[in-house]
């Protein structure tokens, strides 16, 4: 048991001496802000998107730029039994991601499409299976947000 604790002590000085840092807490030190958001789309989905990227709209900030967003989501059934009842479903959704100039908005300087899809099997209780469809989304629009979050620290 001794072994184990000397590990972890060991693990936890290399960890905190290697200067790690976390990619996805680090969207607060963005040195640019948001001066104009606009959205096309799914309005549910950016509005998720832009509370979770937590973006600045100040105007101290030396860089600023004008963000769109374009989101669609789509459903569709995969498979179906033989008497033609759904087995399983597809959510896919798709992010394009589009960071312009603010003097001269047809320069686009930063644009990417993110995608996120999952599919799953029906149910029985329909009430479950919109909550489970809910929980999908929940979990596809983080997976974006945080991609988006990777993008922006890595390319701005």
């Amino acid at each position: 048991m001794t072994i184990k604790k000397i590990l972890l002590i060991i693990m936890i000085l290399v960890t905190t001496g290697c200067g790690y840092q976390s990619l996805y807490s680090s969207n607060d030190k963005m040195n640019f802000s948001i001066s104009e958001i606009k959205e096309s789309g799914e309005k549910n989905i950016n509005r998720k998107i832009i509370s979770r990227l937590n973006l600045k709209k100040e105007n101290d900030s030396i860089v600023k730029y004008n963000l769109t967003l374009d989101s669609t989501k789509n459903e569709e059934i995969v498979s179906k039994d033989n008497s033609g009842n759904a087995l399983t479903f597809k959510i896919s959704i798709q992010v394009n991601f589009v960071l312009t100039d603010v003097q001269d908005s047809s320069q686009v300087l930063k644009e990417k499409t993110f995608a996120a899809n999952f599919t799953y099997n029906n149910s029985d209780n329909k009430f479950n299976l919109s909550q489970y469809n809910k929980i999908i989304e929940e979990n596809l629009i983080e997976k974006i947000s945080k991609d988006i979050i990777i993008f922006l620290n890595s390319n701005v």
